[in-house]
């Protein structure tokens, strides 16, 4: 995922940063500085060795949440687990989401294996069981994937509970496991797993596998045998009251009465010993397997044991760099051990790599609490949920960015391989040695260096005045002037035209004809990290591309989100997390939680303290980034993967509060306040709505600066390589929104309207202000008297076209939607008559603007498709196949069901053996209120059918939404539009009265439909056995072609002005090629141009001074006059003809008309 920002802000470009740099660096008081005697410089910092320095670049992936193969820069991922490097250089990334094996190879990444059998209503691939050849075979959720010596790869096959083999010769067999979840020990497929996620391969073939639901540690003799080394976890918690789930715990000690967290990572050191990675308990453990132990190799200190708070299934995580009983992580996952016997670890929640080497841990990559998208040297990247790391043949290291959707390298930093072995001090920028014709030296603590050889090694122009005694040095537009002998500083940005005077506390001087300046200042000044490394006498400085501020600490105690009004099966897992319990009302949620909703399924997120309201749509999949609060001040994100979410946000205008809503291509940053975000299935593209406040828009193109969305606006963001265009928010397409938009949202947005109506007359009334010129801020698009009316207008009409459009496409039921509609006319001073609504106005530039938005997700659909197409093809010969599999997963499923229930069961039974008789009758009574909720809930989910489904059946999936060869917009006369669908046998229904098609009501589309008159085509498509698919709106206006439209006479129209008794009469003269009618205004010259319909329809605008339509014959010279009132030296004519009364328009053309000088 592609995110332009962390969690809460700290990002700022290097261009703009650089005076606050200075500013930072003059004015901060001065760090203590060490002497020259005990070898430290300039208060850099010291390391050990250069080799922890390092810098973080992409590898592979565009960022997209896709499965597209190709280039490694323009290629996707989802979400990618685990990552292995082959004896051949290339690399294995494991897919859960996609259910993939990738490679990477010569800068390409392929599919290696597995395939996908079928894609669900948000486009989300599904995975199987299968053994066969790489294309053939089947996987479900891959994470660890490791080799042996002689090139046989092992996969953690997660959701099919089983350990996978790819043999050398490209077969694919499983090694133990039947596919059923469990924890037994035997042969091969005697033995079961439960959500395994990581497997390595010792030096004789043994196999050790992180069972993580199991909370154990299996290992897999060379001929197939199974055994459990760890004792099993007797631990249950109540996640709600009368709820009980099994969960991990922790013991040190013995080997066989050791205890775990979910271990999600395993990595074998050069004794043969396991680093285990404890998720849950966020300890790194180490299993010595010659002496039988276990001891935690970092992350608690010695006594000390994990924290369990009331209802949570894993220990308080933290954050701390040090020795290892002092260092902290939080949900430490994939790790690999280094040549010199180091442990590189993915520390997932606080988007870090950190090292453990020689009893020290430390972080390399990534900002603690941070998380984004940022390449650049250590301190100034950032990630996003690292999940895995490996190392590559020259040491650097592999990193699976799992939320940024991108394989990610880290590099270690080397000093030149031709520096000097000497005591002098060097200076290197990168990787390249500055040579001095005169040399450093350290005057008072603080490392001097001559100003020309480190100003154009770095890039600098340096200027000299005054006989040498002014130094100016340049770079981009920021412009410093040194004066010899003074410590003040003239400091100018040229882009900003700001100008300070700064004082610092070592001047420059001049020695043996050289000018020398302080070396830290001058480096950091113009953003260089500076590192002495003492070893071989070296000042390093690397340039900061993007500096990333160091945020206030967050409070490590997570703020509360509870979930209510839950419809349907919801399910959670809590943070860092891999087990998966049902959701019901009133649970707590915080941050690093994930929400899922199945099909025909909802729930309302509401944060507790700030009363922010979410409406989670179906097939949803929320995670909920960040509920922190630093210094006072309450930060809010969440990251969408798919589905929709409806936001009710408190008003964040008069407050440092945060609230982002994010998914894998964009970003929202609200100050308010009523809002959806969606994510097209087909094309990935994320959607932002707005109906009330304002919401600023970003996405992860170039060109994509944020952008202000106001009500009743959409914006389109764009994935990949189709981000390179501007944002640019358009008037909402209702049909588009309402198609995607399930019920729960729609609902949720029109029993908000009353404060959406509220809101939007404030914020009109603070544009008409602004207008007035009364309140300068209120109208930052400068929207003109008529544009603020058409504004009011469709602000007035929003609700009732969104709540039309849901009736119109079936989404809500006639008489619901009106008993919603009549409690809400109580209140509104706007009233709301479904039967009388009146369009939502749009300019010719709006228009212009949705057709465009429209052919670039057209397009986006159109390459999606292609890359379905190529898959298909290459699996053509595989759909008999994909049915069995598919069969084969719904057993599975339903097998796997029953033994979760059975695993919930024993919980059950373990949490009764702590508890009193009266605290047992109490938890039968609680549990016996969450099933009648359950019944409450799966009722919710089919409000159709007379009773609801049995809990093991699980939902119909839903037919693909129909497409059509040219999306809505303007059409010429006999243009013919194809509809089709995904889903394959699927008929396609439609209708143009405006009524929801269906089996029943609608023509069958059998040939394409040809478009000869305005018109508004609905869509479905049905397949028995499957749920009918969202209904597709489209509306067509016929055009007439450029060549068929009337135009003017060369030279015309004519103007000009003369006066009669004190009066301004201006001549307008015309002629064009066709009859019909002319229409024209006069407006004092340089007012803004109308478009084509305002003049037509003459809505008035106060700048016009004149307006003036009339019939006009074909080839003649026709000449029209009118008289004005007021007066002004020059004056604009606009005119437009039209084929009759109401056919073609001409382009609008001008004509400028200077009124004779007033006489005497």
């Amino acid at each position: 995922m592609d995110f332009e920002s962390n969690s809460y802000g700290g990002i700022r470009t290097m261009k703009k940063v650089m005076m606050y740099l200075l500013a930072i660096m003059l004015l901060l008081p001065v760090i203590p500085h060490a002497s020259a005697s005990n070898e430290k410089m300039d208060s850099t910092r010291s390391v050990d060795r250069p080799s922890f320095l390092t810098s973080v670049s992409v590898f592979a992936g565009s960022g997209d949440f896709e499965a597209w193969d190709g280039a490694a820069s323009e290629a996707s991922f989802r979400m990618p687990q685990g990552i292995a490097v082959l004896r051949d250089g290339s690399v294995l990334v494991a897919e859960g989401k996609n259910h993939l094996i990738r490679q990477i190879a010569n800068g390409q990444v392929s599919t290696y294996a597995g395939l996908i059998l079928k894609t669900d209503a948000n486009g989300i691939p599904s995975g199987g069981w299968n053994d066969g050849t790489r294309s053939t075979a089947a996987i479900n959720a891959p994470s660890g994937i490791d080799t042996d010596a002689a090139g046989n790869i092992y996969i953690a096959d997660s959701e099919n509970h089983a350990i996978r083999k790819i043999s050398t010769d490209g077969t694919v067999s499983t090694v133990a496991g039947d596919g059923v979840l469990g924890l037994k020990d035997g042969a091969g497929s005697e033995a079961r797993f439960y959500h395994p996620q990581d497997v390595a391969v010792a030096a004789d073939g043994t196999l050790y596998v992180a069972d993580t639901l199991n909370h154990a540690i299996r290992r897999i003799t060379p001929d197939g045998q199974v055994a459990t080394l760890n004792a099993p976890s007797v631990r249950a918690i109540e996640v709600a009251a009368g709820y009980a789930v099994p969960a991990g715990d922790y013991a040190d000690g013995k080997l066989a009465e050791s205890k775990f967290n979910e271990p999600a990572s395993i990595a074998i050191d050069d004794k043969g010993n396991l680093y285990v990675s404890d998720t849950g308990n966020h300890l790194i453990r180490y299993m010595d397997l010659t002496e039988g132990t276990v001891t935690t190799a970092a992350g608690l200190s010695p006594g000390e044991q994990p924290v369990y708070e009331q209802g949570a299934l894993y220990a308080a995580g933290g954050y701390a760099d040090g020795s290892s009983s002092e260092a902290r992580f939080y949900s430490p996952r994939g790790i690999a051990v280094t040549e010199e016997q180091g442990l590189i670890i993915a520390d997932s929640l606080n988007h870090t790599i950190r090292y453990l080497v020689d009893g020290q841990v430390s972080t390399i990559a990534g900002v603690p609490a941070q998380f984004g998208q940022l390449d650049g040297i250590n301190g100034h990247n950032l990630l996003h949920h690292p999940t895995d790391v490996a190392v590559l043949p020259d040491g650097n290291v592999l990193i699976a960015d799992s939320y940024n959707n991108q394989i990610r390298e880290l590099e270690w930093y080397k000093l030149p391989g031709d520096l000097p072995e000497n005591d002098q001090v060097k200076v290197v920028f990168e990787n390249q040695i500055i040579p001095f014709d005169a040399q450093p030296e350290i005057v008072q603590g603080r490392t001097m260096v001559p100003v020309r050889a480190l100003s154009e090694k770095m890039g600098y122009e340096v200027g000299f005045e005054n006989n040498e005694r002014t130094i100016e040095l340049v770079k981009g537009d920021v412009k410093l002037r040194l004066q010899v002998g003074s410590r003040v500083i003239a400091a100018e940005n040229v882009a900003t035209g700001t100008q300070e005077q700064l004082e610092i506390e070592g001047a420059p001087y001049i020695k043996a004809g050289r000018t020398y300046v302080p070396l830290r200042f001058f480096s950091e000044a113009f953003g260089a990290d500076v590192t002495w490394d003492g070893t071989s006498r070296t000042v390093i400085l690397r340039e900061i591309a993007t500096v990333v501020d160091k945020l206030p600490q967050a409070d490590r105690h997570s703020r509360e989100a509870t979930l209510n009004q839950i419809k349907g099966t919801v399910w959670i897992s809590q943070a860092g997390g891999s087990l998966r319990y049902r959701a019901y009302d009133g649970m707590s949620l915080h941050h690093g939680d994930r929400i899922i909703t199945e099909f025909q399924s909802s729930a309302i997120l509401n944060t507790v303290d700030r009363k922010d309201e979410l409406t989670i749509s179906e097939n949803s999949e929320l995670y909920i980034s960040n509920l922190s609060n630093a210094a006072q001040v309450k930060h809010t994100s969440l990251v969408l993967w798919s589905g929709m979410i409806g936001a009710s946000v408190s008003p964040l205008i008069d407050s440092l509060d945060t609230f982002k809503i994010m998914t894998a291509t964009a970003q929202t940053d609200v100050r308010g306040t009523n809002f959806i975000v969606g994510i097209d299935p087909v094309t990935g593209v994320s959607k932002l709505y707005v109906s009330s406040g304002l919401v600023q828009g970003s996405g992860s193109g170039t060109n994509q600066n944020p952008v202000s969305v106001y009500p009743a606006q959409q914006l389109s963001l764009f994935p990949g390589a189709d981000a390179g265009a501007p944002n640019l928010p358009d008037i909402v397409d209702l049909a588009d929104f309402i198609s995607q938009a399930s019920p729960a949202v729609i609902e949720a947005l029109l029993k908000q309207m009353k404060q959406v109506e509220q809101e939007n007359a404030e914020m009109l009334e603070r544009m008409k202000n602004a207008a007035a010129g009364s309140d300068p801020g209120g109208n930052p698009y400068n929207l003109s008297p008529y544009e603020l009316d058409q504004f009011e207008r469709n602000l007035e009409n929003l609700l009732a076209n969104i709540a039309k459009q849901a009736l119109d496409q079936g989404k809500l039921d006639k008489d619901k939607l009106q008993e919603i509609i009549d409690e809400a006319n109580k209140k509104l001073n706007n009233k709301i008559d479904i039967n009388n609504v009146p369009p939502l106005q749009l300019t010719e530039q709006q228009r212009q603007q949705q057709e465009l938005q429209k052919r670039l997700e057209e397009e986006r659909r159109k390459k999606q498709q292609e890359q379905d197409k190529l898959r298909e093809q290459q699996q053509a010969q595989l759909e008999a196949l994909k049915n069995k599999l598919l069969a084969e997963k719904e057993r599975l499923d339903q097998e796997n069901k029953k033994q979760q229930e059975a695993a919930a069961k024993r919980a059950e039974d373990l949490l009764k053996q702590q508890l009193s008789d009266a605290e047992k009758q109490k938890f039968e009574q609680q549990k016996q209120e969450l099933d009648r909720q359950k019944q409450q809930q799966d009722a919710a989910q089919l409000p159709q059918a007379p009773t609801p489904p049995a809990p093991s059946i699980p939902a119909a999936p839903r037919a693909a939404m129909p497409m059509a060869s040219i999306v809505s917009g303007a059409v010429e006369p006999s243009t013919e539009i194809e509809l089709t669908t995904a889903t394959e046998g699927a008929a396609i229904y439609y209708t143009t009265d405006g009524s929801a098609p269906s089996a029943s009501n609608g023509t069958l589309y059998t040939e394409p439909l040809v478009i000869e008159d305005n018109i508004t085509i609905k869509a479905v498509a049905v397949k028995s056995g499957y749920t009918s698919s969202a209904i597709l709106t489209l509306s067509y206006t016929i055009v007439v072609p450029e060549e068929d439209r009337p135009e003017f006479a060369e030279g015309y129209p004519k103007t000009y002005a003369d006066t009669l008794d004190e009066t301004t009469r201006i001549h307008v003269l015309v002629q064009t090629n066709q009859s019909g009618m002319v229409f024209f205004v006069v407006v004092p010259r340089g007012e803004a141009a109308p478009a084509a319909e305002q003049l037509i329809e003459g809505l008035e605008n106060p700048s016009w001074l004149a307006y003036y339509r009339a019939d006009i014959a074909a080839d003649r010279e026709f000449q029209y006059e009118v008289e004005l009132e007021e007066t002004a030296a020059e004056y604009d004519v606009y005119v437009v003809t039209v084929i009759g009364s109401d056919g073609a328009a001409s382009m609008v053309r001008k004509a400028t008309a200077i009124a004779p000088p007033a006489t005497d």
